[in-house]
């Protein structure tokens, strides 16, 4: 149980999509592998085959392909082929409020309660994806209307007991709908878990995809305002550094207003004039170099364009063949 808790503990904190598996009623359809993954770094195609060697599913998905019932190997939680449940149930959890850390009651009760089986941790958001691997319509339900409905849904498994898997979706858009669904889905499944009747197992699909979002914002902005504080200390820094060469200069003066060229930021001696600018008969390495390549690439193309014009006006003067070819015939003739 506590190895249970921490991952599902460790899975909420790193993944952007959870899907928890609670069995409502008998257990035993789900079992747990001894050596596998506790289920952190699932993809949709681990949760479908699952589901496909768990439930019996509609006769194609709503993409109009047929659901294959490929085995994954390697999973924590692997389904019982003897000892089927009467359907299956996967309740989604979508919007900008979704955040387990404004469901407290729904993530002790994942945390604590012996109905729930293990979890696969996703990341980005796989909702969607998981409800068309499921098939049929999704229903979208209101807080208000989702115990009711969840409630019906499981009534109408255990009577028909064809182990068919269904989906609905439930958002949660603001802190308001995040505390009534927080309070009457975990209630609902404490019931549900302590009923002794047919099994139903619910697919709990928790997208904390907006949550993702919010916190990499708040890195976006974190980080902008680390590099905005960077930006300053440099300028800063700069700064220091300016005035602290500039007293340099101003204490190397020689009293008749030079320059020694160790303080110099040129090579050679200067001075400062009425204006305080640098004076100096000396380049830096960038003026020199700067006036080297202007001064090459003139010279380059000037003798280009001599060597052009000079070779254009000693062209010998041929007659054209073409222009006097028929006039030479005529005068032949």
């Amino acid at each position: 149980m506590y190895l249970l808790a921490a991952t599902l503990l460790i899975g909420f904190a790193t993944a952007d999509t959870n899907v928890s598996v609670i069995e409502c009623g008998h257990s035993g359809t789900v079992r747990s592998a001894i050596g596998g993954r506790n289920g952190l770094g699932s993809t949709v195609g681990d949760v479908g085959s699952f589901w496909s060697n768990l439930h019996n599913f509609q006769q194609s998905r709503r993409d109009g392909r047929k659901n294959r019932r490929e085995h994954r190997a390697g999973f924590s939680l692997v389904a019982d082929h003897f000892n089927k449940p009467a359907g299956g149930l996967a309740v989604s959890l979508v919007g900008e409020a979704v955040d387990m850390n404004m469901f407290p009651k729904l993530s002790a009760y994942l945390k604590s309660s012996e109905s729930v089986v293990g979890s696969f941790n996703m990341a980005g958001s796989q909702s969607g994806l998981l409800e068309t691997i499921v098939g049929g319509e999704t229903n979208i339900l209101k807080v208000n209307e989702a115990v009711g409905v969840i409630r019906s849904k499981v009534d109408e498994f255990r009577k028909r007991g064809d182990n068919m898997i269904e989906s609905v979706e439930i958002n949660v858009d603001n802190t308001e709908s995040a505390a009534e669904i927080d309070g009457k889905l975990s209630a609902l499944l404490g019931s549900l878990s302590e009923e002794d009747g047919k099994t139903v197992v619910l697919h709990l699909i928790v997208d904390e995809t907006a949550k993702s979002r919010r916190r990499l914002a708040e890195r976006r902005l974190e980080d902008e305002q680390d590099e905005d504080e960077e930006e300053d200390k440099d300028e800063e820094e700069e700064d220091n550094e300016e005035n602290e060469d500039e007293e340099n200069n101003n204490d190397a003066d020689d009293g008749n207003g030079y320059v020694s060229k160790s303080s110099s930021s040129f090579y050679g001696y200067g001075y400062y004039d009425d204006s305080g600018d640098w004076q100096t008969n000396y380049r830096t390495i960038f003026q020199i170099q700067y006036y080297q390549t202007c001064l090459w690439t003139s010279i380059g193309l000037l003798a280009v364009t001599y060597t052009a014009i000079y070779f254009m006006i000693n062209m010998p003067l041929l007659p054209d063949t073409l222009l006097f070819g028929e006039s030479a015939k005529m005068v032949g003739e």
